[in-house]
């Protein structure tokens, strides 16, 4: 288990510890009213992400993770608590997740987003580049996890 591992085992308490938690139920089930298909729920979750939690990068060599419900009132997040956040989100009314972990160097493992399962197929929502909605940044190495 590397560092990364360890990372990810972290981010994995945060989501079980909030997924069935009645605030992020709650808001979860506002965010989806009314979608129909499981495609509809994740737009809507992206946008609602989008829309009102705005990405910040950590400052060098700092590695905070933010909790989804300290996310909620807080309004600005780096990737790892955005992957986090989206993923607990869609967790909460049924919809599966995974992480992907990406290099773009090849040396470091400097970004991560999370996958919903869509259709039967795992899509990138990654919120912090300009890009179509399951658009992804090029990458030399990846790695994913399931949450």
């Amino acid at each position: 288990m590397d560092a990364l591992d360890v990372k990810i085992n972290r981010l994995r308490q945060y989501y079980w510890g909030s997924v069935n938690h009645p605030v992020i139920r709650n808001l979860a089930y506002r965010i989806t009213e009314g979608a129909k298909t499981n495609m509809e729920k994740v737009i809507r979750i992206a946008n609602w992400v989008k829309n009102n939690i705005r990405y910040q990068r950590e400052p060098p060599k700092l590695d905070i993770i933010v909790p989804p419900l300290r996310l909620i009132n807080l309004r600005a997040a780096d990737c790892e608590d955005l992957s986090l956040f989206i993923s607990t989100l869609a967790g909460a009314v049924g919809i599966p997740s995974k992480w992907k972990v990406i290099s773009q160097d090849g040396k470091i493992w400097n970004h991560i987003y999370p996958l919903l399962l869509v259709n039967g197929s795992y899509k990138p929502i990654d919120l912090t580049v300009p890009l179509p909605l399951f658009g992804e940044v090029k990458s030399i190495k990846t790695r994913i996890y399931n949450v």
